[in-house]
């Protein structure tokens, strides 16, 4: 079965057909978009440096053009990139400034997975509190859209950060929760995740049989997927915030 690098490199091989088409077209918003799927292919398989040169060259295009969507995209793309080199600041930085133009432009959904990323990104700074803040406002957020997906992602966040804050009964009623809606959508990535965070919390709570059965379902949900175990869409929170 692939693993996610191999699969990446496939869709970066893939992705240079069309995008070579709509430079000789001079087809500008198909090439922006087609940077900014390259970028995020770069940065699933840890190669931040060429994921920052395409989602900057895919801003430049979106700015010339005034397309705020691919602006915004790639704004939260390069936030992405910084957080997978651990340079959270600048992360922060660029994930503000992709939540300004969703709000510019009304982008109910850019503007949650915006506040969801800059939550991973307090997480991993160590500020849960404040990642908490944020993952409970992205969850009003989708609750209104009716996004289950989103919603699963979102209770897997705010049981990481519950349980960062040596809360584990209440990151188990959270993950509960997520796992349901996992299994609920078939989400197997984030149900491998979430399956994760339960089974530390089990451990934290001395309850060894349950942690062994989280455990043992983890690697079985993990191993059925060529990916590895992620909340997507986009950013991803403690124990999920994996690339």
């Amino acid at each position: 079965m692939l693993n996610i690098r191999q699969t990446m490199v496939e869709r970066i091989q893939w992705l240079q057909v069309p995008l070579a088409a709509a430079r000789r077209v001079k087809d500008r918003y198909t090439e922006t978009s087609l940077l900014g799927d390259a970028g995020t292919a770069y940065c699933s398989m840890g190669e931040t440096q060429q994921a920052n040169e395409h989602h900057t060259k895919a801003l430049t295009f979106a700015r010339e053009i005034g397309v705020k969507k691919r602006e915004e995209h790639a704004l939260r793309g390069l936030g992405l990139a910084y957080a997978r080199k651990g340079e959270y600041p600048n992360a922060l930085e660029y994930h503000e400034q992709s939540l300004a133009v969703a709000r510019e432009i009304k982008d109910r959904r850019g503007k949650s997975e915006c506040i969801r990323e800059l939550a991973g990104d307090y997480h991993a700074m160590g500020e849960a509190t404040r990642a908490i803040e944020l993952c409970d406002q992205t969850l009003a957020i989708v609750k209104e859209t009716a996004d289950r997906c989103l919603e699963g992602v979102c209770l897997g966040d705010l049981a990481a950060a519950y349980h960062a804050l040596g809360q584990p009964k209440w990151a188990v009623d959270l993950g509960s929760q997520s796992l349901r809606i996992a299994r609920e959508i078939r989400n197997v990535r984030s149900e491998a995740s979430i399956l994760g965070t339960l089974g530390r919390c089990y451990v934290e709570l001395g309850d060894a049989r349950r942690a062994i059965v989280t455990g043992k379902g983890m690697l079985l949900e993990a191993s059925g997927t060529p990916w590895r175990a992620q909340a997507t869409p986009g950013a991803r929170l403690g124990a999920t915030r994996n690339f």
